[in-house]
């Protein structure tokens, strides 16, 4: 074949001037158009209701609150950190979370490790909410509706990316002082003067880890709270809606738990992420897990044992080392953010591992996306079946190479279901004018090259 590059007007793909890319920090200048925003809730709407909530956890109080709220037909709200006091994924911390949800009572997020979320970046924010959702499908097989922001700091780039994620932000109405130097005399009056105004509900802010607060705070709010008629129940209960976006079994549960979030040096997950290469290079820098291994156990995971988009992988000799890491892998989206499908690999069984694949790479990243296959390509069912497989990921497309049969196209590029806000490169091959339009001032396309294929 002898390759052309013609123009784009040649080719009738109408692409205007591009507008200057938008810093990430900025959603809606990403997206060139107004974006949802999380609601926020900041008291409760159900009439007599109180929501006792509790801060930073998991943390060794918990038994105690929670038998204390069992004891009094309660139910409390814990908004729980990844890596605060501990490590989520620490067995001790395992058992705890295990233990209040068991119990009935709600779990919410409370970010990954704490930060002013005000001061962090558009995928800095999304970290911080997936880390959490990963430890609580891993753990407890949900996935957290509510979030509460640390410090109770929000802005609408903070709500935007709650938005995104299917979650509601959750404030306060009544602050027990328990961590802002309250003694515990200081924040039984605090509740006793608020229950002499008995307002029609509460929503009170307590923290999980100070003794004082569950061994003296916690017990005469419960009386006093109760003989006052109120009665004590979850976030998502005061407000009438459901405390999860999805409930399903735990997921990635394998012998020894904290090889989930541990790495070798003991770190949790996230602190040795804080930089994604740095979590590579430790990986890569394991004794059983040399360097020019990590692609193909990468490969291996993606493909449930059978090396469906690496016909080349030995899944047996690969299966020694790849048990050890298959999670730190699955807790790594950056990994997945780039894929290649040629046509040897354009097969019934891998449109069930390019889904997997996809689903790996989360919902922060940006993806690169090539597709290879000839115009002749004998058949088009299977495809389309693959490039479905693509389209709920359209928003995060940035790099995107073609080479598909031309009546293909407009499927992925001119299809009103599916904007593409953040495509910035383009590269087509067709054997004939293609018949779509892209509307570039709904993209970041900054470049385009369209190559004619002739036989």
């Amino acid at each position: 074949m002898l390759f052309n590059v013609f123009s784009a007007l040649a080719l009738g793909v109408m692409v205007r001037a591009s507008p200057a890319p938008a810093p990430l920090s900025d959603l809606e200048a990403l997206t060139g158009r107004a974006t949802p925003l999380a609601q926020v809730i900041t008291k409760c709407t159900v009439p007599n209701t109180v929501a006792l909530t509790f801060d930073d956890g998991p943390e060794e109080y918990i038994y105690n609150i929670s038998r204390q709220l069992i004891a009094a037909g309660a139910k409390g709200t814990f908004f729980w950190n990844g890596y605060n006091y501990g490590c989520i994924y620490d067995e001790i911390n395992v058992k705890r979370v295990k233990f209040a949800y068991a119990q009935g009572h709600m779990v919410a997020s409370h970010t990954w490790d704490h930060k002013d979320l005000t001061k962090l970046t558009f995928d800095e924010i999304h970290d911080e909410f997936y880390r959490v959702e990963l430890a609580f499908e891993r753990l407890l097989g949900v996935k957290p509706a509510f979030l509460r922001p640390p410090y109770g700091n929000y802005n609408n780039l903070v709500r935007q990316v709650a938005a995104q994620r299917g979650q509601k932000l959750v404030t306060w109405d009544f602050d027990s002082g328990d961590s802002t130097g309250s003694t515990p005399a200081q924040s039984d009056a605090a509740y006793d003067a608020l229950i002499k105004r008995h307002p029609s509900n509460i929503l009170a802010l307590n923290h999980e880890v100070y003794k004082n607060t569950a061994e003296i705070v916690l017990p005469h709010a419960i009386k006093e709270l109760k003989k006052a008629g109120y009665k004590l129940v979850t976030v998502a209960e005061c407000v009438g809606l459901r405390p999860y976006q999805s409930i399903t079994f735990p997921k990635n549960m394998m012998n020894s738990v904290p090889t989930l979030g541990r790495l070798p040096n003991g770190k949790c997950a996230r602190d040795a992420a804080s930089s994604q290469s740095a979590l590579i290079l430790s990986t890569v820098q394991s004794p059983s897990v040399p360097a020019e291994t990590l692609r193909e156990i990468f490969m291996y995971c993606m493909a449930g044992n059978t090396g469906d988009l690496n016909p080349t992988n030995d899944p047996l000799a690969l299966r020694r080392v790849s048990t050890t890491w298959r999670d730190i892998i699955d807790s790594m989206p950056c990994l997945w953010s780039t894929i290649t499908i040629t046509p040897s690999q354009i097969l019934p069984q891998n449109v069930q591992a390019i889904k997997e694949w996809l689903g790996r790479s989360g919902t922060t990243f940006f993806l690169d996306i090539s597709i290879h296959a000839p115009p002749d390509f004998p058949n088009l069912d299977l495809l389309a079946a693959i490039l479905t497989e693509f389209m709920p990921t359209c928003r995060r497309w940035k790099n995107l190479t073609l080479c598909v049969p031309t009546e293909l196209l407009p499927m992925l590029l001119s299809n009103p279901d599916a904007p593409l806000p953040a495509l910035e490169s383009l590269k087509l091959a067709m054997d004939h004018q293609p018949q779509f339009t892209i509307d570039s001032s709904a993209t970041c396309l900054r470049s385009i090259s369209l190559l004619a294929l002739y036989p």
